[in-house]
């Protein structure tokens, strides 16, 4: 329950065709379904920040059903439910539904207690399911330079927000200071009862 397989995000090239990803799609279940209850697929989102990195790459919604239709019998045989992140596109005839990858229910199964505003939507993206949540990371930090990645948009920022890495800070880049946190208005935080029966989200 604490191990969600992702498939993502799936487009169409000469190096990664349909064969491939049914190739690698049945790899991944073979050797992990004992280990998860669901898998979650995404297709190729035309992000702002990555758009200008997939401009030649095209999928229809015909490879979309084609590609969930194969996904669908081959996740069947590891008895594996598949579910898609943030699609408009409806698969329901295939067995497969939308998902909250930030799933309140889920989450207070595991943590053995409720979650008191569970329902306020994170809304970041058109047909995104997930609760309201934290993320952890930040913009341009990474220095791998993925094409499909929405979160680094300059690479020499990314590549000297890396170099100011500290292991011992409390913070991902840089060091930590009390007065600059005051003057984020998107600092968001969880509050924890005493009792530890309920956990709320809030914006600071």
């Amino acid at each position: 329950e604490k191990v969600i397989l992702r498939y993502d995000p799936i487009l169409i090239t000469d190096k990664y065709n349909n064969n491939f990803h049914f190739e690698a799609f049945e790899k991944m279940c073979e050797k992990l379904n004992m280990y998860t209850e669901k898998v979650i697929i995404s297709f190729l989102d035309d992000y702002k920040k990555v758009s200008r990195n997939m401009k030649d790459i095209d999928l229809k919604e015909m490879d979309m059903c084609y590609i969930a239709e194969n996904f669908a019998n081959i996740a069947e045989k590891y008895n594996i439910p598949i579910e898609t992140c943030a699609e408009g596109i409806e698969l329901k005839e295939y067995g497969i539904n939308h998902a909250k990858c930030i799933d309140g229910d889920l989450i207070e199964r595991i943590i053995g207690c409720k979650i008191t505003n569970k329902d306020k939507k994170d809304g970041n993206r058109e047909h995104c399911g997930c609760m309201k949540c934290i993320d952890i990371g930040g913009y341009d930090t990474c220095i791998h330079n993925c094409l499909y990645c929405y979160a680094n948009v300059n690479k020499k920022v990314a590549s000297n927000n890396f170099k100011l890495h500290d292991p011992k800070s409390p913070i991902l880049s840089g060091e930590y200071e009390e007065s600059l946190v005051k003057e984020r208005k998107d600092i968001k935080s969880f509050k924890i009862n005493k009792s530890f029966e309920t956990i709320s989200f809030f914006d600071k």
